[in-house]
């Protein structure tokens, strides 16, 4: 595998370089971060379990990792409680979970506002984020969380099939599909098969807010042994 995570990195920022894309700059000024360096991933390569959002926040440029903003919160703070009953949880290290999961997102980077990034820009990092967890992340077990991060999957099952699945509220946040996923490493394809199970974005706006801790509860018990 041609450099490993780091490799993958660099070649993400090279991307990132050859076309300009609507990436909120003055967000990455506040930070200090040069704004072309991805937010890739964070947690545990090795961990059964990944969620999958939708984009960057605010907080996830501030600190330097997926998953960190207020819905990342709730979920390590669930996942340290499911695997640990009555540990206390210490804000300032929300990693404390982290051996746990794997957290990535659509694209590494964040776009202006909390305008989800356009189909062709999802489309120039998908080959990285296929890479990245088809060869480096070596779990099986894809929480997306919301309808944009479910919806990236898409191409990797039967047409419609994954939009029928959404569409589908009585199992939407309780069933599962398996997918299979691909992706050019080192020249070759590689295949793998996993399965996603969505929870809700947890997001103040969002008619599944009050639902969510018992639905990503249930998600837990059935994957986070």
């Amino acid at each position: 595998m041609t450099g490993g995570l780091p490799g993958l990195l660099a070649r993400i920022e090279d991307e990132a370089a050859c076309e300009e894309f609507p990436l909120d700059i003055e967000v990455y000024r506040r930070a200090g971060r040069p704004p072309l360096a991805p937010i890739l991933s964070a947690g545990n390569k090795r961990a059964d379990v990944c969620f999958f959002a939708r984009d960057l926040g605010v907080e996830e440029v501030l600190r330097g990792e997926p998953l960190i903003g207020s819905a990342g919160r709730r979920v390590r703070r669930a996942v340290v409680e499911h695997v640990a009953p009555g540990k206390a949880f210490d804000p300032p290290f929300y990693t404390a979970g982290s051996p746990h999961m794997f957290l990535t997102n659509t694209v590494p980077y964040k776009p202006i506002g909390n305008v989800e990034f356009s189909r062709e820009v999802k489309s120039r990092f998908r080959p990285f984020i296929e890479e990245l967890l088809v060869s480096i992340w070596t779990g099986n077990v894809i929480i997306p969380m919301g309808e944009g991060a479910f919806k990236w999957f898409s191409p990797y099952a039967p047409e419609r099939e994954v939009l029928r699945f959404w569409d589908d509220r009585e199992r939407r946040f309780t069933g599962t599909m398996i997918v299979t996923l691909k992706a050019i490493v080192d020249g070759v394809e590689v295949a793998k098969e996993v399965t996603l199970a969505p929870v809700p974005h947890p997001s103040p706006r969002s008619p599944f807010m009050k639902d969510f801790p018992r639905l990503l509860e249930g998600r837990l018990k059935e994957f986070l042994r």
